[in-house]
């Protein structure tokens, strides 16, 4: 909970966060925004606000077999490593999207300033005798060598558990069962 006081005309706020919690604050002075992580007691400066909200935000967990789709992701360095700009800020890569696995993040992790959340989810399952249509929404080249072109589609046959790219889009998946029984069905019409 944030507690909001008063004292000589200067506003400031007060936050305690817990274990696997955080909070953005905004500098008004630099226009910068820093991410705090818990345990800890915040007491914001006079230029300074929570643009989180009141409360402070619980780390993302992600179960097994699961997704979340961030737009805005961090850029991280080959060490895996937050990048950072000359004023220390963490830096963004806008307008990109990025696939987080509950295999490359195990443990809870914060939203950093600018990221925000798409979609969470469960990884498809592609069963045996099925399919799963992909479609590139830009060039790229696939860890094999193969180079797939914006606009492309191909699939992908099962059993396997799909893991996305940023760079695909999953289209629906049909089973060769379903398609044999759709074109009987059309036949009889």
């Amino acid at each position: 909970m944030c507690i909001r006081d008063r004292y000589m005309g200067f506003f400031w706020e007060i936050m305690r966060l817990a274990v696997f919690q955080y909070v953005h604050i905004l500098n008004k002075n630099t226009s910068l925004v820093r991410i705090e992580i818990g345990p800890k007691s915040i007491v914001t400066e006079a230029h300074e606000i929570i643009v989180t909200g009141n409360d402070p935000v619980d780390f993302i967990v992600l179960k097994p077999n699961t997704y979340i789709r961030i737009k805005n992701p961090v850029i991280r360095d080959s060490h895996g490593e937050l990048a950072r700009d000359k004023n220390e800020q963490i830096k963004v890569a806008f307008g990109e999207e990025e696939i987080r696995t509950d295999d490359q993040f195990p443990d809870p992790f914060p939203l950093f300033p600018n990221e925000e959340i798409i979609k969470r989810d469960a990884l498809p399952i592609v069963e045996r005798d099925c399919v799963i249509n992909l479609r590139a929404a830009r060039d790229f080249t696939e860890k094999s060598g193969t180079v797939k072109r914006a606009g492309e589609e191909w699939q992908i046959r099962g059993p396997l558990i799909y893991i996305a790219v940023s760079y695909t889009h999953l289209r629906a998946h049909e089973t060769l069962r379903y398609l044999v029984c759709r074109l009987l069905l059309e036949k009889k019409k």
